[in-house]
């Protein structure tokens, strides 16, 4: 199937279930016509996503492994009780990104090339490591040294003001598809399954670098806390570490939640949406010359969603 856009969409979940459908075909299939099809709709939503960055602070942290323990600096007077006993973390050169030889597949990184990825507090950027209890954590805060421009990746499906220009199916699609971009950034990842995961945001983090964005901000998918979120910068020196020496943090515990999906989860919208699929209508959804009211239904169920 040539991703021509030729869809049964009369929903909000058909729309999100062919952008994924695009992606799959465009990285897994090779499809030239699907890859250009995303490119394209990178390109109409790039103005929409970029902002400029002022100079603030972020935070870093590491994971400190029994191997890093001869790097560790005891803080030069160990007096029990006293603010300044305890034990250092790295030092500044040591909390940058690892060089380019160690590098693995990352959110926005392919295998040995080397980003510096920073969390908006503490908090995010111990989450991000993924600790276990007992760990030791090396935290340092980073200050952004100029005005930058990134392409915000956080809230987009609740913010539908970027894409009310138009009254038209074409807007509506660039939405869903900057929506399903969001959810490339911010969906746990399992480790074992990195690098089949990570292509569509790797492809999504180069293909906006080469348009000229200094770097990505993204929702951390480890730390739900309203206004969390990750920066990824491409250029590591247009940030530094502001203290000599980080801070030593230790895992005291680590929470999960649970839900069981052997029942229906969705409810019955979706299922009825998924037994009517055969029913409706198939036509371009590239094109913006929709019946009106097929594009009434389609923005109502988006409203329903956000």
């Amino acid at each position: 199937m040539v991703m021509n856009f030729v869809s049964a969409i009369t929903t909000y979940t058909d729309l999100f279930y062919q952008v994924h459908c695009l992606w799959n075909h465009a990285l897994n299939e090779n499809s030239p016509k699907a890859l250009s099809e995303i490119n394209r709709m990178l390109d109409r939503i790039f103005d929409k996503i970029v902002i400029e960055q002022g100079t603030g602070k972020f935070y870093r942290a590491r994971i400190v492994s029994p191997r890093d323990y001869d790097k560790i600096q005891l803080k030069d007077r160990m007096i029990l009780g006293s603010k300044e006993s305890g034990i250092k973390g790295f030092c500044a050169d040591q909390m940058g990104p690892p060089p380019s030889e160690y590098v693995e597949d990352g959110r926005a990184n392919k295998a040995k090339t080397s980003f510096l990825y920073l969390a908006s507090d503490k908090v995010t950027a111990c989450s991000e490591v993924q600790p276990i209890c007992g760990d030791f954590i090396s935290v340092a805060p980073f200050e952004l040294l100029q005005t930058v421009q990134v392409a915000d990746l956080r809230n987009i499906p609740d913010d539908l003001s970027r894409f009310t220009s138009n009254d038209n199916l074409e807007q509506l699609i660039d939405m869903v598809f900057a929506s399903v971009l969001v959810d490339f950034f911010s969906v746990p990842v399992k480790q074992k399954n990195a690098k089949e995961m990570y292509k569509y945001s790797q492809y999504a983090s180069d293909y906006l670098r080469k348009k000229g964005v200094s770097g990505l901000m993204y929702n951390s998918s480890h730390n739900s806390n309203p206004g969390s979120y990750n920066l990824v910068l491409f250029n590591p020196s247009t940030a530094k570490c502001m203290v000599e020496y980080a801070e030593m943090i230790t895992c005291l515990s680590v929470a999960a939640s649970f839900q069981n999906i052997s029942e229906n989860v969705y409810g019955d919208d979706v299922a009825e949406i998924m037994t009517a699929k055969k029913e409706i209508p198939e036509y371009n959804w590239a094109s913006t010359a929709v019946l009106q009211r097929d594009l009434l239904k389609l923005k109502k169920k988006a409203c329903d969603h956000t």
